[in-house]
């Protein structure tokens, strides 16, 4: 009898399951989202991802910041699809950084993209955001 009723409730628990949207605890999704964030100081441009960690560019050592999506060639397959390119200049010894743009809204990616714009300008880099 006790075999039964444990069949019949786990038979109406996946009943009444809606999917994974039920399972995951909506902190979880917050706490994800809050791992990506990019900061700029005056000095520098800092970007934290949740398995990345922390990266900080001076702007001084910034060769290039552009835009890009899609794939283009096979060692694009596992970077976000749009994404934020920062390339370091080479004496650096930095990596490029790539930002997931799709986690950003339209309004905030157009604010990042002017204030890096401004901050270049104002340095007389223009080169360096020409493709953002």
């Amino acid at each position: 009898m006790l075999a039964r009723e444990l069949v019949r409730e786990s038979v109406q628990g996946a009943a009444e399951d809606r999917g994974p949207a039920d399972r995951v605890q909506p902190g979880t999704t917050w706490a994800w989202l809050i791992r990506f964030r990019a900061t700029m100081s005056s000095q520098s441009l800092t970007y934290t991802t949740l398995f990345g960690g922390t990266v900080t560019f001076d702007f001084e050592e910034i060769r290039s910041i552009r835009l890009e999506s899609g794939i283009r060639g096979v060692e694009d397959r596992f970077k976000p699809f749009v994404r934020i390119v920062i390339e370091p200049l080479k004496e650096s010894r930095q990596k490029p950084t790539y930002v997931n743009a799709k986690l950003l809204t339209k309004v905030d990616l157009a604010e990042l993209r002017q204030t890096l714009r401004a901050r270049f300008v104002s340095m007389g880099r223009s080169d360096v955001v020409k493709e953002l």
